[in-house]
């Protein structure tokens, strides 16, 4: 009998899961639980930013009000988008110039009540004041014939207008954007053709039409934009002794701007001392967009957006540094931050591109085919990157699905180093880029 209830083990499953259920509970509540805390305290994060931004507005001698309006920001917003609940604000001055707001709360719990009903954090935001509400930034797309391919341009439009609406979230912050399309010109805009820092030389066109009607018609394999593909340029077949019927008339402007002489070539600016070429007869997409506030305007423009052309890297990064630039041509920038502390205000360049440059400057035209030696192109871009660097503007870049490690290189190089470089693979990545620069912006925006 008494070996017999020894041996028994009947019920022992029960009792051991019994004395597990507890931790295995609490373990799974600790792990809801703080995935909620998480997410309220990215959420908390968030709304001390725009807190701190708000208040460093304030006159930094009015300590009261500053206090109010970080107070009444929190406030207003953490009814509606916060789960945790505030315990504690905090605003200090850790500088004459600086404001700091440390905000503790905390998130109820659920299947960890057992063992705490709370779990308490506090998040932190410093801003310097009359500053931290001010920046320009110059987003250069690459629209060439190969964003084409593989829906990387859809995925360009959702990245970049990604970027604009988290740019543009702070309403009480001065923020601009301009817009820079390029694939080896840039367009200016037809509207500008009368300006006195531009110099359109009149040129003919020459239009041409085969007496015969083609047999077929489709992409040969060749080279289009520097990648060679399957899917290259376009070809037709003719009937024998089919012959060109050409005429020729004068061309007319469409806003596509060349590159000026050496060394202005890679310098921002342009005046009626130094004109900007205007070209005709070559490819340039659709026109820029100079620094704005209307985050609508540069949505729909980046919607409008169309692939054609060959990579020059160096227009789409003279462009963007014009548009940061104060004064001629286009630019509405404000002054260089005159402590050459790239804060008051803060400006910042991004550029992205699929492919290394396939084109070099030939005079004024950037017609030449680098495709096989990138070498000059390549200088004239590193140039311009070190010029947009010597006046202290942050570089963003992004390499997306490009194969070639000597652009990787040059456009790490061109950001200052791999923190505000990026190599996307896919579009999923190309996402994460623009989503990081954002979020990179929003950092140096604020002290901490």
């Amino acid at each position: 009998m008494r070996n017999a209830l020894w041996h028994d083990r009947r019920g022992v499953t029960a009792v051991t899961f019994g004395i597990l259920a507890v931790p295995i509970i609490l373990g799974v509540g600790l792990s809801v639980d703080y995935a909620t805390m998480s997410r309220d305290k990215a959420v908390l994060q968030g709304i001390t930013d725009r807190a701190v931004l708000a208040a460093a507005l304030v006159p930094k001698a009015d300590q009261k009000q500053i206090r109010t309006t970080a107070n009444a920001v929190i406030d207003a917003e953490k009814a509606n988008k916060l789960v945790g609940r505030v315990d504690k604000v905090t605003v200090s001055f850790p500088s004459a110039d600086r404001i700091r707001i440390v905000v503790q709360a905390y998130t109820p719990t659920t299947l960890m009540n057992l063992v705490a009903d709370r779990l308490g954090f506090a998040v932190t935001s410093e801003a310097e004041f009359g500053v931290a509400n001010e920046m320009e930034v110059a987003v250069a797309l690459d629209t060439t014939d190969s964003m084409g391919e593989d829906n990387k341009l859809a995925t360009a439009k959702t990245a970049a207008k990604r970027l604009l609406t988290s740019l543009s979230a702070d309403a009480a912050n001065k923020i601009k954007v301009s817009l820079v399309p390029f694939s080896e010109h840039v367009n200016v805009g037809v509207e500008n053709s009368a300006a006195t820092w531009l110099d359109i030389q009149a040129e003919d066109r020459q239009d041409c039409r085969s007496s015969n009607a083609p047999i077929s018609c489709g992409y040969v394999p060749g080279y289009r934009d520097g990648f060679w593909l399957q899917n290259g340029p376009w070809s037709c077949v003719y009937p024998p002794g089919t012959t060109n019927i050409c005429d020729r008339k004068p061309a007319a402007w469409e806003g596509c701007v060349g590159s000026r002489n050496p060394p202005l070539d890679v310098e921002a600016g342009g005046d009626a001392s130094a004109k900007i070429p205007g070209v005709m007869n070559v490819q340039c997409g659709r026109t820029l967009v100079p620094l704005t506030n209307d985050f609508t305007k540069l949505k729909t423009e980046i919607d409008a957006l169309t692939k054609g052309g060959d990579t020059y890297l160096p227009a789409g990064l003279l462009w963007a540094f014009n548009m940061l630039t104060p004064g001629a041509p286009l630019s509405t920038a404000a002054p260089f931050d005159p402590d050459g502390l790239n804060k008051r205000p803060l400006k910042a360049l991004v550029i992205m591109t699929d492919g290394k440059n396939s084109r070099y400057a030939v005079g004024a035209k950037h017609i030449g085919d680098a495709t096989s030696n990138p070498a000059v192109p390549n200088q004239k871009t590193k140039d311009i990157c070190d010029n947009v660097k010597a006046k202290q503007i942050a570089i963003y870049t992004i390499a997306f699905k490009v194969n070639d490690p000597v652009t990787k290189a040059l456009l790490q190089d061109c950001a200052g180093g791999p923190a505000r470089s990026w190599d996307a693979d896919d579009s999923a990545e190309l996402i994460i880029a623009f989503e990081d620069i954002a979020r990179s912006l929003k950092t140096i925006r604020l002290a901490r």
